[in-house]
């Protein structure tokens, strides 16, 4: 069977016609995937992303068939495609309150290709069993104490130096290092996903932290009655005395006793999320993911503000 042009006047291939590209014409842009023209595979993974609903299923059953750069080259479209159905329920369990481990996962779904063949519960199921696994060992080292030395000391025990997990390469990280799902299956990770992590086991078992929006790194402080630590994930939980917190908003031009105002809902954490995603993006080329990312960012700061 031959497929029908996508316009009917001059050129039949894709990106000539403004405006999205019809449904029917679905097939024809999944053929015209490997053309040996850049612009018409970039006209048709626009045109299949923009009728994600009819794309997504024959693009998972030609997957099945593929094999080597043709699979590769598939699941990126696929990909593209999933994370645009993701995009609307994403702003909506932000903006109503979602809470933190939800709204992280399907910031996991809309960045790792290798989630497009999973149904969203189970990576869910997934994120919920090792976070449930770490607060276990977590709890049954303290047994109930209040001390807060034991408290923080059980935390770097299981979390660094049981379960590894330890700082990527900012320089160098990848989407899967900046999201929690990736940060769990690698146990490598930028500040923020660790400190997510750090902070889910910590309310697991009703620890005292919370989440430090510092200007370029990120913190977490164990506000304890009887001490206030600053802690830093990324190099293993080691405390952060209060000087050098200061010294830090100093040089970044915020006011050195301004830390007390740092305190980080967790919206402002998807939002900071986003912002790295859009940089990691950008730089290894994923324009579309980059811009779905902006766009769910200037989507939620509309709600929330700057």
């Amino acid at each position: 069977m031959t497929a029908e042009p996508l316009t009917s006047q001059g050129d039949a291939r894709p990106g000539q016609p403004d405006g999205p590209a019809p449904v029917d014409q679905v097939p024809f842009m999944l053929e015209l995937l490997f053309d040996e023209s850049d612009a018409v595979v970039s006209a048709c993974h626009k045109g299949l992303v923009q009728n994600a609903e009819a794309a997504e299923p024959l693009l998972r059953e030609r997957l099945q068939q593929a094999e080597g750069d043709r699979a590769a080259a598939l699941t990126a479209v696929l990909s593209d495609v999933v994370s645009s159905r993701l995009e609307d329920p994403l702003v909506e369990t932000v903006i109503a309150g979602g809470d933190l481990e939800t709204v992280s996962v399907l910031l996991g779904r809309l960045v790792d290709p290798d989630l497009v063949i999973d149904d969203g519960d189970d990576v869910a199921a997934r994120v919920r069993a090792q976070l449930d696994a770490m607060a276990d060992e977590v709890a049954e080292e303290l047994m109930g104490s209040d001390d807060p030395d034991q408290q923080l000391g059980v935390l770097v025990e299981v979390l660094f130096r049981r379960h590894d997990l330890r700082g990527a390469d900012p320089s160098k990280a990848t989407l899967l290092e900046a999201s929690l799902h990736g940060t769990l299956s690698t146990a490598r990770g930028l500040p923020l996903p660790l400190s997510i992590v750090w902070l889910l086991v910590a309310r697991r078992v009703g620890l005292p932290v919370e989440a430090l929006n510092m200007p370029a790194h990120f913190l977490l402080r164990h506000r304890h009655p009887d001490v206030d630590r600053i802690i830093d994930p990324y190099h293993g939980g080691r405390v952060v005395p209060h000087d050098n917190c200061q010294r830090i908003l100093s040089r970044a031009g915020f006011p050195s006793d301004d830390l007390e105002q740092l305190k980080c809902e967790d919206h402002e954490l998807v939002l900071r999320t986003l912002r790295n995603l859009v940089m990691i993006s950008g730089r290894l080329g994923r324009r579309f993911l980059q811009a779905r990312c902006s766009r769910v960012l200037a989507r939620l700061g509309e709600h929330f503000g700057p």
